[in-house]
This record gives C-alpha cells, sequence and structure tokens, in this order.
C-alpha cells in the first residue's frame, strides 16, 4: 500500500497519495513511514498551492516554510528520507524566491515610477535556473506595463484637454498628442480610440453643413439637387449612412411622384377617351344625315317635321 501511496506522490496524484498513508496509519508496523508519506504528500499540496498565481501573497510564503518543516522532519532511517531532501533543497529555494519577489511586489504596490523600478531590478535577479524565473518574468512584465503606463499617461491627458474645444484646430492637435504614445505601448489602444473619435467628430464638423443644405433643399421640393448635394459625402466619413438613408427616402419621393404622375396621365388619357365615345353614341344629328336634308328639295313644312322626328329617332325620318 506505501509502495502504491509513493507512487501517486510521484504521479503528483497528491490527494490519492494522502488517502491511502491515512489508510495504512493503523499498521503499527508502518504507522511511521505512513506518518512520514502522509507528511511528505500534504507538504507537497502546500506548495504546489503557492503557483497557482503569478503574484505573491504572505500565505504563498506560509504555505512554504510549512512545507520546509515538513520535509525537515523525516529522518534519515525513512525510505522516504532521500525524497525528502530533494523537495527540501527545491522548496527551500522556491521559499527564498517567493520573499524576494513578495518584496519587489509590495514596493511596486506603491504605483511610484521609482518602486516599479525597483521591483523590477529585484525581480530580475532570479536567474534562468530558479524555480519561480517564470513567475519573476511574469511579475517583470507587468511592472514594465505599469511603468509604460506612467509614462505616457500625460499624453493622453494633454491630448483630452486640448480637444475639450471641440473645434478643428483643437481636435488636430488632440490628435497629434494621442500619437505620441508608441505603437506596442499598454496605453497605445486607448490613444488610438481617442484618435479615432476626434478624427469622426472632425468629419462630423465638415460634412453635417453638406447634409443640411442637402435637407434643406429636399424640403422645398428640390429633391435631385438634394440627392447630388449629399452625394458629396464620401463614403467612410462619420456621416456617410446618414447621408445615404437621405437620399435613399428622396429617390423613393421621386418613385412615388413619377408614378402618381403616369397615373395621372393615364386616367386624363381614359377619360378624354370615354368623352369622344359618348359623343359618337349620343342624341345628337348626324352631319352627314344633316348634309342630306340640306340638299334636298323638301316642303317647309315637312323639312320642319324631319328635322324634328329626326332628333327624336333618325329611323322616323320623312322620305
Amino acid at each position: 500500500m506505501l509502495n502504491l501511496g509513493f507512487q501517486r506522490w510521484q504521479e503528483k496524484k497528491l490527494d490519492d497519495a494522502v488517502a491511502i498513508a491515512q489508510k495504512v496509519l493503523p499498521n503499527p508496523n508502518l504507522s511511521q513511514e505512513a506518518k512520514n508519506l502522509l507528511k511528505l504528500s500534504q507538504a507537497r499540496q502546500l506548495a504546489v498551492a503557492t503557483a497557482t498565481n503569478w503574484q505573491t501573497s504572505p500565505l504563498h510564503i506560509w504555505n512554504l516554510m510549512s512545507a520546509v518543516e515538513a520535509a525537515r522532519q523525516i529522518k534519515p532511517d525513512s525510505r522516504y528520507y532521500a525524497t525528502a531532501q530533494t523537495s527540501l533543497k527545491n522548496w527551500k529555494t522556491q521559499l527564498q524566491d517567493v520573499m524576494q519577489l513578495h518584496l519587489a511586489q509590495m514596493t511596486a504596490n506603491l504605483g511610484q515610477r521609482q518602486a516599479l523600478e525597483f521591483a523590477i531590478t529585484q525581480a530580475q535577479q532570479i536567474e534562468v535556473n530558479r524555480p519561480r524565473r517564470l513567475q519573476a518574468q511574469t511579475l517583470v512584465a507587468h511592472w514594465k506595463r505599469e511603468v509604460e503606463r506612467i509614462e505616457d499617461q500625460p499624453f493622453i491627458l494633454r491630448a483630452q484637454k486640448l480637444a475639450e474645444p471641440g473645434t478643428i484646430p483643437a481636435l488636430k492637435l488632440a490628435i497629434g498628442e494621442a500619437n505620441r504614445v508608441p505603437e506596442g505601448r499598454i496605453l497605445r489602444g486607448e490613444a488610438q480610440g481617442l484618435v479615432y473619435q476626434w478624427r469622426r467628430q472632425i468629419e462630423v464638423i465638415q460634412d453635417q453643413p453638406l447634409l443640411s443644405l442637402a435637407r434643406l433643399q429636399a424640403s422645398q421640393g428640390q429633391l435631385g439637387q438634394a440627392i447630388q448635394t449629399a452625394s458629396v459625402i464620401q463614403s467612410g466619413r462619420a456621416l456617410y449612412y446618414q447621408a445615404q438613408a437621405a437620399i435613399s427616402d428622396w429617390q423613393a419621393e421621386i418613385r412615388r411622384a413619377e408614378m402618381a404622375r403616369i397615373e395621372a396621365e393615364r386616367k386624363a388619357a381614359a377619360a378624354k377617351d370615354a368623352q369622344k365615345k359618348q359623343t359618337r353614341n349620343g342624341t345628337s344629328i348626324p352631319q352627314q344625315w344633316m348634309k342630306t336634308l340640306s340638299l334636298r328639295r323638301i316642303h317647309p313644312l315637312r323639312q320642319v317635321m324631319n328635322q324634328f322626328l329626326l332628333s327624336k329617332n333618325p329611323l322616323l325620318l320623312l322620305r
């Protein structure tokens, strides 16, 4: 059982190693070695727990000190003595590194440039072959970013102050100041976000008069001229989509007006055709018949009667 427990320890399955050691504890012949395996497993659990966060804490120091103390309690006559001594050396080294990094971190937490630079110097002393080298390099990278923030924040603040008047000259000055934050720096993204915002603001100032003029022309019925004016606002500009939406509305209005004109012309033509048809089928005396009557020599009285009958029904014409 103890061999299986130690195998689980080597595999870093520490919970299993602890459970097996606890099962062996009641055995009086193996009780001491079970205790040693239990101490060694629990010590390693404490040491592993200190590597779960790239930042140090007092708890990490306490855990490593506890692990070191537990390893020291494994006596030379134990089957786990050699393993305990190897672990002891590693955990003592880790404890030294963590204490040094924790001191550096407490200094960096002051937030001043000099404090951050001191912390960076301290962390860089953790050499390549040390167990906490990766953690040290992670902290160094973080603190260097913080130094960059301190160095570049004045550019951002000055740029924001310059942009306050909201005029094109003021915004251009602000853009120039924000662009002083170099590429690859921690505040570069924030600076470029402000630059984009101010450039869009300049475009609005430049193009708003065109869009306002186009809307005025449209309100006066000059839809074609309004479309031409709004089309000057180019793609990619801040007001481009507003201009295109207005153009679409005006084009639709022009189409509706054209369709209404065509419909009105159709109705007028239909009414004219209906009037002509009514004239042909009406009760007026056909001109050919009136001409015939005028050429025939008829007694005046009969002519009067024919005209009367013709007005009522042409078929009743007296011959």
